[in-house]
């Protein structure tokens, strides 16, 4: 954002890019940018702008505001949204990684250790939460 706004003369620099400032192409990593990208015809990945109080509420404005199914990772929590009718719709937070004591932000944050699974057959899909534990990932029963 500096350079968009800031350092105008530097803006066409590709080194200044993100996929070059990370080492994208040569990680085999295609970036997307803050959309996202469709992963399916009805199904978005995306990092997410959107924040809602509570686990789940920023699942629902994001599903809400797409209109379709999908996984956003803004928030850090691990909480999903369902929408039955006429046409099923989920969203997910996909939870956190990292630590949920940051050493930049006062107090405790509502993140959640964790992290979504996938599943996409040929015509059905499937995500399901996987919980972090004392440090571990817990999923069918076993810690990883």
């Amino acid at each position: 954002k500096y350079v968009a706004t800031e350092a105008r003369a530097l803006k066409s620099l590709r080194s200044l890019t993100i996929e070059a400032q990370f080492g994208l192409k040569d990680l085999g990593v295609t970036y997307h940018g803050g959309e996202g990208f469709l992963l399916r015809r009805e199904f978005l990945c995306k990092h997410g702008t959107m924040i809602r109080s509570g686990a789940g509420s920023t699942a629902k404005a994001e599903c809400l505001a797409s209109g379709i199914s999908g996984i956003s990772g803004h928030t850090h929590r691990l909480a999903p949204y369902r929408r039955e009718g006429y046409r099923s719709l989920q969203w997910n937070e996909a939870g956190t990684l990292s630590r949920l004591d940051p050493p930049y932000m006062p107090g405790k944050p509502d993140w959640s250790n964790g992290m979504i699974l996938g599943y996409f057959g040929r015509n059905s899909w499937r995500v399901e939460e996987v919980h972090a534990e004392n440090g571990k990932l817990v999923y069918g029963g076993r810690s990883f």
